[in-house]
Parts: structure tokens; C-alpha cells; sequence
């Protein structure tokens, strides 16, 4: 009985604690989907975080530096003047602004970075093609940001000169020849444009203007005097008097490819196309010999957009008196020149208009400007709409279209007659 007993509690504690086996099966299915579901989350937390990670082609726009024009960058002047008299203003502040971009086609910036800076204000994220072409390199946009803001200090010095009504040279060149069109192996670089169908030309804005009035397909008569040897740039070439070179070209149709349009002829509101509708596919610039050295320098910053800050910086340091008051004013815009339909002489300053210019990253610029303590920042009226997305709100913005334009709004400051009356994008 005992043994039997013994035998039979035996038997009753195993089916109180022994598992029938399936429910074991089914523990341990359990189990490994547990396991299945905590690898699938881990590695789909390990994807998420990689695919934050992965390069796209973007680029983020944020607030650069901004420099006055009136003053030094790392101890050197930025405006130097020699052989004329010229002035120095204590307060006065004109001040060139830039907008830096993070990324591009070697150093991509992540998807998270991009999310990240999408939502930021004081940011902006855009395209790689934005500011790298197709197929082109940093080295490559970094080549011509630096040709570009040679370009505009030259252009800047002769639109200070031209409002200031001080006479200088300018002689028209051939500065590039594009491949496939009517001036190929016709017109070589340095070659300097004396007359347009028999209409002697002086100015760049000239020469642009007697081509495109005419219907493509419409021939023109090109007049120019050739230079000896390799032209590397347009101060390499000597604009004496040499053998004229009369040729008669074809004109063709502009497209839509703003890389082979000659200087200054292209409209950037808004990306809109009022290219001419005859070309013969050259680039046209200006060679400059001015009365005295005027020399702008910054380092490290490349692009046309401080143009029409140097033309103002140039314009208050050859002026008796400063033409800001004592007010910081900022700015962004190139200065192109522009010759008005019934004007009889290019070379008079008084009829030579300089037309101020839309750039891109006006929204990051004002919020370097405002960091800086400008009062005012002048703008391009083509690049209003940008002003609307920045996050600087304690700067008055200031539209104009021509420099004369901020001339007068800098007289209008200085005098303090009606600075609210100020012409503004919101008008």
C-alpha cells in the first residue's frame, strides 16, 4: 500500500508540474518568433538609420559671412584706391553678404541632414544642379565662381565711375568662342570687336545689343582687330591699333542653353528666358583701363552677387562725404551694363544705365546681414519673392532696380527725409 501510494503521489505530483508536450511545442514557437520579430525590428532600425545616412543630391543653403566693403579682410583692405584722392568715413558700412552651401557632387551631405535642415528657417535645401551643372566638378564651379567675381569687381569699378561720371576706356573682346556655331573658326578669343555691321561698337552692352537686333538666320558684319598669340584672359590683350579683320556671319536662334549665351544678355527673374533671338555664339567682355588703380580683393569667396555692394563701396570712398550717414547698409545683386534703345553715345556715363541684377540665397544673406547689425539691406527687385521665405524680420529691405536706384536710396537714408518711404518689395 505504501509503496503503491508512494507510486501513485509520484504520479499525481508529475501531472502538477510537467509540461504536456504541446504546449511545449508552442512555447517554443513563441519563442522563436519572438526572435524573428526583434531581429526584423533591430535590422529595420539599423536601415532606417542607414538610409539617414545615405548621400543624396542636395545641397543646404545657410547664412555665410558678410564683409564690409569699406573695410579689411584678415588685415588687408578690400577697397584700395591709388592716384586719386580718396576718403575714409568712420561708421559708414556697406556691406557684401554671401550664402554657404554644404554638399555637392564630392561631398554629399546625408538625408538626415537634409530632413534637418528642410524644417529650419534660417536654411534652405535645393537641388545639386542648382549651383553644380550636369557632369561638372568643385573644382571646375569653383573655377568659374572665381572668374565670376573678377568680372564683377571690374564691372563694379567702371558702374562707380560711370555714376560718378569719371571717363575710362573700354574696348569690347571676344572671350570665348562656343563650338558648333556661325563665329566658330571664324572669331578666335581676344579678338577685339571694333564695329558691327560698319557701326563702330565701344562697349560690351553695345556690341550684345547691334547682334540680337535681327532675325536669326539674318547675317552681321563683325569688324574686328586680332590679337598676336594665346589670350589666357581679357587683361592679357592689347587693344591697339592693328589690321581689321572684316567678317560676315550667320545668326542663329537662341535655345535654351544658358552656358553658351553671351554675357550679360541672359535675365535671371525667376529663371525667366529674355535671351536675345539672334546670336552668333560667342562670350562678350569688356576690357577696362581706368584713370587711376582701384583694387578689390576678397579671398575665398567666389560669384557675381557682391557687385553692386563693391559699386557703393568704391562710389562712398571716392566721395567727400559719406554717402550712408553713419548707417550700416548690406546688400546682394550684380550690376550689368545696359545701353537704352535710343541712346546715341555707349561711352556717356550720363546715358549707360547699370541695371542691378536677381542672385539666388537672398533669404540666408539677410539673416547674416541682421546678425551683423545692418539697418538695411538693398536687393534686386527681380529677387523680391526670396525675401518672403528668410527668417530675418528686424532689417528693412530696400528693392531696386538699377544703381542709381540705391544711390538715391542711400541719399534718402542719409538725409533722413522719409526712410519709410523707401521702395520695398511689399510695394
Amino acid at each position: 500500500m505504501t509503496q503503491r501510494s508512494g507510486d501513485g503521489d509520484a504520479a499525481a505530483g508529475g501531472s502538477g508540474t510537467s509540461e504536456p508536450a504541446g504546449t511545449s511545442q508552442a512555447q517554443s514557437l513563441l519563442v522563436r518568433r519572438g526572435s524573428t520579430v526583434l531581429v526584423t525590428a533591430l535590422v529595420l532600425v539599423a536601415l532606417t538609420l542607414a538610409s539617414h545616412q545615405l548621400p543624396v543630391p542636395y545641397l543646404i543653403a545657410s547664412p555665410g559671412v558678410s564683409l564690409n566693403t569699406l573695410g579689411e579682410q584678415d588685415g588687408d583692405p578690400i577697397i584700395e584706391i591709388e592716384g586719386r584722392e580718396n576718403f575714409q568715413h568712420e561708421d559708414a558700412g556697406l556691406s557684401m553678404v554671401t550664402v554657404q552651401y554644404s554638399g555637392g557632387p564630392q561631398h554629399r551631405v546625408s538625408l538626415l541632414a537634409a530632413i534637418g535642415a528642410w524644417v529650419r528657417p534660417s536654411l534652405a535645401v535645393l537641388p545639386e544642379e542648382a549651383v553644380f551643372p550636369p557632369g561638372s566638378t568643385v573644382e571646375e564651379v569653383t573655377e568659374t565662381q572665381s572668374l565670376q567675381m573678377d568680372s564683377s569687381q571690374r564691372l563694379a569699378i567702371a558702374a562707380a565711375l560711370d555714376q560718378l561720371e569719371i571717363p575710362y576706356d573700354e574696348s569690347p573682346l571676344v572671350a570665348e568662342v562656343f563650338p558648333d556655331m556661325p563665329a566658330t573658326d571664324e572669331l578666335e578669343p581676344g579678338d577685339v570687336i571694333r564695329a558691327v555691321d560698319g557701326a563702330e561698337v565701344d562697349t560690351q552692352a553695345e556690341v550684345v545689343e547691334r547682334v540680337s537686333a535681327r532675325e536669326p538666320g539674318d547675317p552681321v558684319e563683325i569688324t574686328v582687330v586680332r590679337a598676336d598669340g594665346d589670350v589666357d584672359s581679357v587683361e592679357d590683350v592689347d587693344v591697339g591699333e592693328g589690321d581689321r579683320i572684316d567678317l560676315t556671319l550667320d545668326t542663329v536662334a537662341a535655345d535654351d542653353t544658358v552656358e553658351e549665351r553671351p554675357e550679360g544678355t541672359r535675365d535671371e527673374d525667376e529663371g525667366e528666358d529674355t535671351a536675345p533671338d539672334a546670336r552668333i555664339g560667342i562670350l562678350v567682355e569688356s576690357k577696362l583701363e581706368f584713370p587711376f588703380e582701384i583694387d578689390v580683393s576678397v579671398d575665398d569667396i567666389g560669384g557675381p552677387s557682391a557687385g553692386m555692394m563693391f559699386a557703393l563701396g568704391i562710389m562712398n570712398r571716392l566721395s567727400d562725404e559719406d554717402l550712408t550717414g553713419g548707417h550700416h547698409i548690406a546688400g546682394t545683386g550684380t550690376v550689368q551694363p545696359q545701353l537704352p534703345e535710343d541712346a546715341e553715345d555707349p561711352q556717356d556715363p550720363e546715358v549707360r544705365e547699370w541695371r542691378v541684377g536677381s542672385v539666388s540665397g537672398v533669404a540666408q544673406k539677410m539673416i547674416s546681414a541682421e546678425d551683423q547689425g545692418a539697418d538695411y539691406f538693398f536687393v534686386a527687385e527681380d529677387s523680391c519673392p526670396q525675401t518672403e521665405s528668410s527668417a530675418a524680420t528686424d532689417i528693412q529691405v530696400v528693392s531696386v532696380t538699377s544703381l542709381a536706384d540705391a544711390v538715391a536710396a542711400l541719399e534718402t537714408i542719409r538725409t533722413e527725409e522719409d526712410p519709410d518711404g523707401l521702395p520695398s518689395c511689399s510695394d
